[in-house]
């Protein structure tokens, strides 16, 4: 069963960037990896790129339970944006 993980950081603060996301993964080492844009990878992040944590080190992940069903495996449930 898929589960969701709050993950948080504190490298980029400020206008225009994320500090938290609620992702549903199957593991915790699933969840670290994606950003709040719905990338996969730190690699290939461009949407976020300035906006979320560079490194997966930098991320802090907590495990919240366990998702619905019908909830998207590797997918983005919330995240929180600050716009300025």
């Amino acid at each position: 069963m898929s589960k969701l993980f709050l993950l948080t950081q504190e490298e980029n603060s400020g206008y225009g960037t994320f500090d938290s996301v609620v992702v549903c993964a199957e593991t915790a080492d699933d969840a670290l990896i994606m950003r709040p844009g719905g990338e996969k990878s730190f690699e290939t992040a461009v949407f976020t790129c300035g906006s979320w944590a560079t490194k997966a080190e930098n991320v802090t992940v907590k495990y919240l339970g366990e998702a619905e069903p019908d909830i998207e495996v590797n997918s983005v449930v919330c995240s929180s944006f600050n716009a300025g």
